[in-house]
């Protein structure tokens, strides 16, 4: 496809009601409704909330369920691209954490989160599968990888993504306040290490024993930040993205060619 010189982004951190999807198809629809950009994105798990625990599977879409279908007719409507977290039941039940990405045309796919922090107070591992794809969706905003959370820790999945054609990777996450410094520390890196645009969505709010700290911010293909949310509060993040950047921060920093296939069969060896 031959994408746009600059697309508009909204990135709605807010906080979820737990087990509601009604409620928070409602938010999405608001802001189909209310944003004038041409890509929304919500955080990890925004359909359901997070601490669902042993209620993830009851509450968990499907490809071609009425939730997604939902949401497709939200983006037909408005004319906009949609990216949102949820727990996901494929064809043989078995339960991922999902980003889900649908457009004005209908549904374009999902990215399945890699790695789960599996320490202090998280145990996702104990109810989800790790995703084993990692998509790149070539849209009329351009091409767009996925990342879900704790993925941003393991640069070998940005570097795919991107050595696959991305141009901006979308993180969607729930993060607690204990974790802001080290999120905060990679985004930047991402962005440089890439030369791709960062985006970066976090829940708000507070879940049992965890404190969403917000925060989305949006970084440019040379890692300068060009768009942050304030912390612990709901908030619309607006920004405009300059595709143009893209081949000028590559011809300045050629890291894209200058990547090797041995480092990563070292790594595989290693492991």
């Amino acid at each position: 496809m031959n994408p746009k010189k600059e697309i508009t982004v909204s990135l709605v951190q807010a906080t979820p009601k737990l087990g509601d999807i009604p409620a928070n198809l409602r938010r999405i629809e608001q802001a189909a409704m209310e944003e004038e950009s041409d890509l929304i994105v919500f955080p990890e798990l925004f359909l359901t909330g997070y601490q669902l625990k042993d209620e993830l599977p009851r509450l968990a879409i499907r490809e071609g369920g009425a939730e997604l279908r939902r949401i497709e007719e939200i983006a037909a409507a408005h004319q906009k691209h949609i990216i949102f977290g949820a727990p996901f039941l494929d064809e043989r039940n078995v339960l991922y954490n999902a980003a889900f990405f649908v457009g004005p045309e209908g549904y374009i796919g999902n990215y399945c989160k890699w790695f789960f922090p599996n320490f202090l107070p998280f145990d996702e591992k104990r109810y989800f599968k790790g995703g084993t794809e990692l998509p790149v969706f070539d849209t009329p905003l351009g091409k767009i990888g996925l990342l879900i959370c704790y993925d941003v820790f393991f640069p070998e999945l940005t570097s795919i993504l991107t050595l696959k054609g991305a141009d901006i990777i979308v993180c969607i996450s729930a993060a607690p306040t204990t974790s802001r410094y080290f999120f905060e520390s990679v985004f930047p890196a991402r962005a440089i290490e890439n030369t791709i645009f960062f985006l970066y969505d976090n829940l708000t709010g507070t879940d049992e024993r965890l404190t969403f700290w917000g925060g989305a911010s949006v970084h440019s293909p040379k890692g300068f930040q060009i768009a942050k949310g304030d912390y612990f509060t709901d908030q619309v993040v607006r920004t405009t993205l300059d595709l143009r950047e893209l081949p000028i921060a590559r011809a300045g920093r050629t890291v894209l060619r200058d990547k090797r296939a041995d480092a990563f069969a070292i790594l595989n060896e290693l492991m």
